[in-house]
């Protein structure tokens, strides 16, 4: 999405309504994940009825590419990659001091912002609170015949 003054922001809609993943990365963003290498959150809503609509909210658009791919394109000095994860580290620590867990830490989560070249911590959908039980979260995989007798 685009603003008149120019800036992009990304719009993200949850795909149902009520969808608790959405509701809790809303809620982790907006109350507690404030640092220069974590997404900014802008706005929340529900759409296309304000009660009842899925909800949306608008964050800042990070242009950049995830870290392991910047890291496999740009082959960068140990240095420069010690300095980013330091930087990602130093955001999880201000999120994990505000109580806040992310739970799904993956290389497609830290973005290497194109204007800068700050790492920037993405997506909290799946993360919660540290002080409240961990959300049960749907897994896929097989059971074996013998484990099902």
């Amino acid at each position: 999405m685009k603003t008149p003054s120019g800036e992009f922001y990304a719009l993200k809609l949850a795909l149902r309504p009520g969808d608790e993943r959405a509701g809790r990365e809303v809620a982790l963003l907006l109350s507690h994940a404030v640092h220069r290498n974590v997404v900014r959150f802008h706005a929340c809503g529900r759409w296309p009825h304000p009660q009842k609509g899925a909800l949306y909210f608008v964050m800042d658009w990070v242009a950049g590419r995830p870290l392991d791919t910047w890291a496999e394109e740009v082959n960068p000095s140990y240095r420069d990659l010690a300095q980013a994860t330091g930087k990602v580290a130093l955001a999880f620590d201000t999120v994990h001091g505000a109580g806040v867990l992310h739970r799904d830490v993956k290389p497609a989560h830290v973005l290497l912002r194109e204007s800068d070249g700050e790492p920037v911590l993405i997506d909290f959908g799946i993360g919660d609170y540290a002080d409240e039980p961990p959300t049960p979260q749907p897994s896929t995989g097989r059971v074996r015949p013998s484990a099902s007798a």
